[in-house]
């Protein structure tokens, strides 16, 4: 039987300071921000699900001031930052790293937008990504990947919704091209579904929220690779 194994924490965690190289509408319910820095070719990329803890200044604020330790006792730094200039701080997953080759290396990270009853945008980070403009800062601390299956693991099955959509993405694009099993992804609109660099062997499914009162359960989604991923809906 297979037993399960801790996440895989980052051989040398740093806190990297950032900006903003572009911001864009990917669909309508994601915000991607991708961002540079001097030192961001030194990011350990994992791979899967690798998050980090993401450092966003205060609005209004002309500075960002970031936590210096970047073992455990990180957080016990970020506390000791004045409340005035203490930097808003979440949880976030990188969506795809680029390394430096010709140009600098380039990190993506995809903002879920939630709004509320009246049609605002609610949430700091969100609010923050719509609003980014080239040249914004921003600071990032590696916490690694949570995605550790065991060895011997026969299948793979994984349940997301549009939260857990980025993770999931870094997830069957690290596996082993041989690999076998089945993806669900719960997204707000059709809009939201997006190809997956899957293995051949791994299903996707999707359920598209909206359109769970106007059909019945079932049917077919052809993904951009071509291959045909059925979808509830």
């Amino acid at each position: 039987m297979s037993t399960r194994r801790p996440p895989v924490k980052p051989a040398d965690p740093r806190v990297h300071r950032l900006e903003v190289l572009r911001s864009e509408r990917v669909s309508p319910s994601f915000q991607r921000v991708t961002v540079v820095g001097d030192d961001l070719h030194e990011f350990g990329h994992m791979g899967f699900d690798q998050w980090f803890r993401l450092f966003l200044p205060l609005p209004g604020s002309d500075s960002l001031r970031l936590p210096r330790a970047t073992t455990s006792l990180w957080y016990a730094h970020y506390l000791a930052i004045p409340e005035a200039e203490r930097p808003h701080c979440a949880n976030y997953t990188v969506r795809e790293f680029r390394p430096a080759g010709s140009s600098r290396a380039e990190l993506d990270i995809d903002f879920v937008l939630h709004r509320g009853e009246s049609g605002e945008l609610e949430g700091g980070a969100a609010i923050w990504a719509c609003a980014a403009r080239p040249g914004d800062a921003l600071g990032l601390l590696d916490q690694g990947v949570l995605f550790n299956a065991p060895d011997d693991a026969a299948e793979i099955h994984l349940v997301a919704d549009e939260t857990g959509l980025p993770g999931t993405e870094g997830i069957v694009r690290s596996l082993h091209r041989a690999s076998v099993g089945s993806v669900i992804l719960e997204v707000p609109t059709r809009a939201d579904v997006r190809p997956l660099d899957a293995p051949d062997g791994v299903e996707v499914t999707w359920v598209v929220r909206d359109e769970l009162d106007a059909r019945a359960l079932g049917g077919d989604y052809d993904d951009a690779d071509g291959r045909g991923a059925g979808g509830a809906g």
